[in-house]
C-alpha cells in the first residue's frame, strides 16, 4: 500500500531529476558525452510530461465548466511564454525547452473541450492540414515538438485511453498496452528511416519523414504519460481520489 501511494511521486522525482541532469549537462558525469548529447535531446519530452500532469491534475479540474476563460488565458500564457522562451539570450539546454512550453499550452486548451469527443478522427486531420497549409513557415518548422504531439493527443485522450481525463470510465488496459507498443515502432522507425530521407530531401516523403522525427520526443512523451496515468497513478486510485475530494466538499457544503 505505501508503494502504490508513492509511485507518482518517484514517477514524478524521477522525471525532473532526470530533465534537471540533462538540462544543466551534468548527465555528461553519469554517461560517456556521446550517449549524454544524445540522450539529452529528449529533455523537451520530459517538461512536458510534467506540465501536462500538472495541468490534467491541477489546472484543468479546477477550470473545466466553471472559469474556461481563465483556462484559456493560462493556455495563451503558456503559449506566449514558450515563443519568448524560443528568442531569449539562454543557454540552448533551457531554450529548447519553450517546444513542450508551447505545447503544453495548446494541450491545455484541448484539454478545455467537454467530453465526449463524438469525432476525434476529425481533429486529428485538422491539425495534420494545418501543419501540412504553413509548412514552410519558421513557426511549423520550429515547433514540431509542440504540434506533432497534438496530432496524437485526440487518439491518446479520446480513442485509446479515456481515462486519463475520465477515470470513471473502463480501463482498457491491453488497448493502452497496443497503443504503447505501437508509439514505440513509430519513434524507432522515423528514427531510423530518418538519415535515408535526409539525404534527399527533394520529395514529400522525405520531408514528412524528416518533420516526423523532428518531433519524436513527442511519441516518448506520449509513452511516459500513458504509462504514469495508467500505472503510476491508475484509473482506480483517480477514481477514489475524486470521490473523497467530491465528499469533501458535499461535507463542507452541509
Amino acid at each position: 500500500m505505501k508503494w502504490e501511494r508513492a509511485r507518482p511521486a518517484v514517477f514524478l522525482l524521477l522525471t525532473f531529476v532526470a530533465l534537471l541532469s540533462m538540462v544543466t549537462s551534468t548527465l555528461r558525469l553519469v554517461v560517456p558525452p556521446g550517449l549524454a548529447v544524445r540522450i539529452g535531446h529528449n529533455s523537451e519530452s520530459l517538461l512536458w510530461v510534467l506540465l501536462v500532469i500538472a495541468l490534467v491534475e491541477i489546472v484543468r479540474p479546477r477550470v473545466i465548466g466553471r472559469t474556461w476563460v481563465v483556462g484559456m488565458l493560462v493556455a495563451v500564457l503558456l503559449v506566449v511564454t514558450g515563443l519568448l522562451l524560443a528568442r531569449a539570450d539562454w543557454p540552448s539546454s533551457v531554450v529548447t525547452l519553450n517546444e513542450p512550453v508551447v505545447g503544453s499550452g495548446l494541450m491545455l486548451a484541448y484539454l478545455m473541450l467537454s467530453r465526449p469527443i463524438r469525432h476525434p478522427a476529425w481533429i486529428v486531420l485538422v491539425f495534420v492540414l494545418l501543419i501540412a497549409a504553413f509548412y514552410r513557415t519558421d513557426l511549423v518548422i520550429d515547433q514540431s515538438e509542440s504540434l506533432v504531439p497534438m496530432v496524437i493527443a485526440p487518439v491518446a485522450l479520446d480513442v485509446v485511453d479515456r481515462t486519463i481525463l475520465e477515470p470513471w470510465l473502463l480501463d482498457r488496459r491491453q488497448l493502452r498496452l497496443f497503443w504503447l507498443g505501437v508509439l514505440v515502432l513509430i519513434g524507432v522507425f522515423f528514427m531510423l528511416v530518418a538519415p535515408w530521407a535526409r539525404a534527399r530531401m527533394d520529395n514529400p516523403l522525405d520531408l514528412t519523414i524528416d518533420y516526423a522525427q523532428r518531433a519524436s520526443e513527442a511519441y516518448w512523451g506520449w509513452i511516459l504519460l500513458h504509462l504514469y496515468f495508467g500505472y503510476a497513478r491508475p484509473p482506480s486510485e483517480r477514481r477514489q481520489l475524486a470521490g473523497n475530494a467530491s465528499g469533501h466538499s458535499r461535507t463542507g457544503s452541509s
